[in-house]
């Protein structure tokens, strides 16, 4: 799986735990999804989030434990595709 993207990604320069808030840190899990939002390689991270299976945490914008799997491919898949959430 080529990661390259990975030196483009916005979170990176963010505390990781900001993109795996604890349930009720609404504000946290708000300021992690607007990083998402402005992300210039928000496509790659939605194709790496659905390669890996990942089911917690936000990425591309979407907290993934909120989702039912099924949502959570559909959605992920858009993004992927281009479609920004």
């Amino acid at each position: 799986m080529k990661t390259e993207w990975l030196e483009r990604a916005l979170c990176k320069d963010h505390d990781p735990e900001l993109f795996y808030p604890l349930p009720g840190a609404r504000h946290r899990a708000r300021e992690a999804m607007a990083i998402c939002k402005r992300c210039p390689v928000i496509t790659d991270c939605a194709q790496n989030t659905l390669d890996r299976n990942e089911s917690d945490g936000i990425a591309a914008g979407l907290i993934l434990r909120q989702l039912s799997a099924t949502d959570r491919r559909v959605q992920l898949n858009a993004i992927a595709s281009g479609v920004r959430p």
